[in-house]
């Protein structure tokens, strides 16, 4: 009797010791999850920070995407000089050197504070960075695009003709300085997907451009507010107990770049 009572008992407590130590360790593994999760969408976050600060807002490809209809997919680049064109003189378009008659009231770029995806351009005009949410093995990761831009005519702007080549590539715009195709590179963590991107860009005509238009929602700085939602990704979650962690980021950053990108053409 007494040894059976001694069994009832290292049974009882040891099945309570593995309890404790399972669930001890669950709440160790999701907390590891948790931290390593904010970590990897910092990275995320900061990367495109990071670019926003080397230029401005791409009004350029915000109007050719949004209103003259360039929204395909292979058609990053082109248009460019369009929304430019707008400011100026019926007489002065193409002439880049009739500043003065820049009649500074052009349209907006954009349709609305919020995009999905993020048009970035260097100060000088010749390199841009777009930012997107695009499927990666099942799962939505953020990819970077960088176009090169030349200067064909040596007047210190990018001369298009809008003539794509055969893949779709604008003479003008290479993307890795190559005619092979726009390959948007992974620019974050596996371990993290993205479930939500969100862009809030203000203002929504280019200040450099309006300089004619003194109302306070145009004479702006260009920013940008990031809005960012993340899940581990499905290799990092397998096993994991309760539901799974989602974080979400948000920061508001200025571009730097203090000067007219200029694309008239």
């Amino acid at each position: 009797m007494e040894t059976l009572v001694a069994i009832s008992v290292f049974t009882i407590v040891m099945g309570l010791s593995m309890s404790l130590f399972t669930n001890a360790f669950a709440s160790y593994r999701r907390a590891d999850v948790s931290r390593m999760l904010y970590e990897e969408s910092r990275i995320v976050l900061e990367r495109i920070v990071k670019e926003v600060r080397r230029g401005t807002i791409d009004y350029e490809e915000y109007w050719s995407r949004n209103d003259v209809g360039g929204e395909s997919s292979n058609e990053y680049g082109k248009n460019y000089g369009e929304y430019a064109a707008e400011f100026y003189n019926e007489s002065a378009r193409g002439d880049v050197t009739r500043y003065s008659e820049n009649i500074g009231m052009g349209p907006a770029a954009l349709t609305g504070y919020e995009q999905s995806d993020l048009y970035l351009i260097s100060a000088d005009g010749f390199e841009k960075t777009i930012f997107e949410k695009k499927d990666d093995e099942g799962e939505d990761r953020l990819k970077m695009l960088k176009l090169t831009g030349y200067d064909y005519g040596f007047d210190g702007l990018i001369n298009t003709d809008d003539q794509a080549e055969g893949d779709g590539i604008i003479d003008t715009w290479l993307a890795e300085e190559d005619y092979s195709g726009f390959q948007f590179q992974l620019v974050q963590p596996d371990s993290v997907q993205i479930t939500g991107l969100q862009f809030f860009i203000s203002p929504l005509k280019d200040p450099r451009k309006t300089f004619a238009e003194f109302s306070n929602d145009a004479q702006i700085q260009p920013h940008v507010t990031i809005v960012l939602t993340t899940e581990p990704s499905a290799t990092r979650i397998r096993g994991l107990r309760g539901g799974v962690p989602s974080i979400v980021l948000q920061t508001t950053v200025s571009a730097r770049a203090q000067n007219e990108v200029k694309s008239l053409r």
